[in-house]
């Protein structure tokens, strides 16, 4: 675990530890479930409010994008291209402000995606597929800022938008040979992807949240 990750539990576990023995008050309680579209795909969320200033929250979301259309580019050409994204989330709010607040957590981001990989002119010593899978670290921590609340103080509906980056590391890159290739040709296609895989450490996040107090 990186350090970025040490300092993000820590700060959970003693937001968890508040719940437990810091609500002195029924005034501070406070429970909302929630609905909310992200940058992960469409999800549902549980908001628990410490006092007026913290929360802790928890949710999960998928979104699942098939893109049939072959891309071509250079001695390659690409199909079966296919992205599912999801993530389950756990992180804590500080309300700085009455509309606006920072939060912070770890996600558990179960992301893949996956793409074969055929040569555009095929010839005897190069003919078949490549199937390519890519996957981010699976433990990312996230930071985010966001206008609204996650939990409303008085009333019973809420909205909020979060905005902000994980840290999803370098992704891990495996493939399966399926047919004959030189191994040249293999690994100009291996650095390529790996290439393009460098941009994508750092995932945007986009949280539309709709939540309903329940107490």
């Amino acid at each position: 675990m990186n350090t970025l990750q040490k300092i993000s539990l820590s700060g959970i576990l003693i937001l968890l530890h508040l719940i437990v023995f810091g609500q002195t008050t029924r005034d501070q309680n406070g429970l909302a479930i929630g609905v909310q579209l992200t940058s992960y795909g469409p999800g549902i969320k549980v908001i628990k409010s410490l006092n007026n200033s913290f929360n802790v929250h928890t949710g999960m979301a998928f979104f699942k994008y098939q893109y049939n259309q072959d891309i071509e580019a250079g001695d390659a050409t690409s199909h079966n291209n296919q992205a599912n994204l999801g993530a389950i989330s756990l992180g804590a709010d500080w309300q700085f402000i009455n509309f606006m607040r920072l939060s912070t957590g770890l996600i558990y981001n179960f992301s893949e995606i996956t793409f074969d990989i055929s040569p555009t002119n095929p010839d005897e010593k190069n003919h078949g597929d490549v199937a390519y899978t890519l996957k981010p670290n699976t433990i990312c921590p996230f930071f985010t800022i966001g206008f609204g609340r996650n939990i409303s103080k008085n009333k019973m509906v809420s909205f909020g938008v979060d905005l902000g980056i994980s840290y999803q590391g370098a992704a891990k890159i495996d493939y399966v040979v399926n047919g004959t290739f030189e191994e040249s040709l293999l690994s100009r296609w291996r650095y390529n992807v790996e290439s393009g895989a460098t941009y994508y450490k750092v995932y945007p996040i986009l949280n539309l949240n709709l939540a309903f107090r329940i107490f």
